[in-house]
């Protein structure tokens, strides 16, 4: 089963990196410029993992993960900054993110919480169709 992750980065410098250092054979890596972007993207393809810039301009992060959230409840969301703030780390976990990481992050990590991410999807997905 392929995984598809959708990238939310306005710095173009950090998503097309990211993006190639990602690309490998079963993941689809689709790009995000902005927060309205995104959504648009979330309501046309359910991804299984969303990376998403903490900081971005008009939406936030924290609002585009709200969206996201309304319209595709069970995709996890992977926050992703280079600016550390511990209150907004433990708002983004309070409202369900997966994971809030700080950059630079290791590829070979990332990589791993995506895994991890996937296989929480899964099993919420199962969860779901037992009832």
């Amino acid at each position: 089963m392929d995984v598809r992750v959708l990238i939310v980065e306005d710095d173009p410098t950090e998503r097309e990196p990211l993006a190639k250092s990602l690309r490998r054979p079963g993941v689809r890596i689709d790009a995000a410029p902005d927060g309205a972007a995104a959504v648009s993207e979330v309501e046309r393809t359910d991804y299984d993992v969303v990376l998403l810039d903490a900081r971005m301009p008009d939406p936030d992060g924290l609002e585009t993960f709200n969206q996201i959230r309304q319209v595709r409840p069970l995709t996890e969301v992977i926050f992703l900054t280079g600016h550390a703030c511990i209150d907004t780390a433990v708002e983004c976990m309070k409202r369900g993110a997966f994971d809030y990481l700080l950059r630079p992050v290791d590829v070979e990590h990332l990589s791993s919480r995506i895994e991890s991410a996937c296989e929480s999807r899964r099993l919420r997905e199962a969860q779901q169709a037992i009832g």
